[in-house]
């Protein structure tokens, strides 16, 4: 096997590896945790791109195999991630009604002391 195609699958294994750690951590409810993994896909995209494969290695089964993989992982990915944003969207609807609501029954202005000053004479 050649070193380049075992260097390619290796990273797409470690791609795959980061993919299904952000849906564990997205349904652990850790949503920061799982963004900041989005930077260690990237850099790992960045070095499977370099590698180049000959036509005969682009055709073996393990790349496929390891890439609809990454596409089902993809795809669980995306609807946790919309879930994710529904639930956050959700939350902050709340606090901004509470923060109206709240808002509806205290005063905006409580000026115990002023002074008036006549800028003019």
């Amino acid at each position: 096997m050649n070193t380049t195609l075992e260097k390619k699958i290796m990273l797409l294994q470690e791609f795959k590896d980061c993919t299904a750690k952000q849906i564990d951590l997205l349904e652990q409810d850790l949503p920061d945790e799982a963004i900041g993994l989005f930077t260690a896909k990237e850099e790992l995209i960045q070095k499977i791109d370099v590698l180049e494969l000959s036509v005969d290695e682009k055709l073996n089964p393990n790349l496929e195999c390891i890439g609809k993989e990454i596409t089902c992982l993809n795809a669980t990915l995306g609807e946790k991630l919309q879930t994710a944003k529904k639930q956050l969207v959700s939350k902050l609807k709340t606090i901004h009604q509470q923060k109206k609501s709240h808002n509806v029954y205290t005063k905006y202005f409580t000026q115990t002391e002023g002074a008036f000053l006549d800028r003019k004479k």
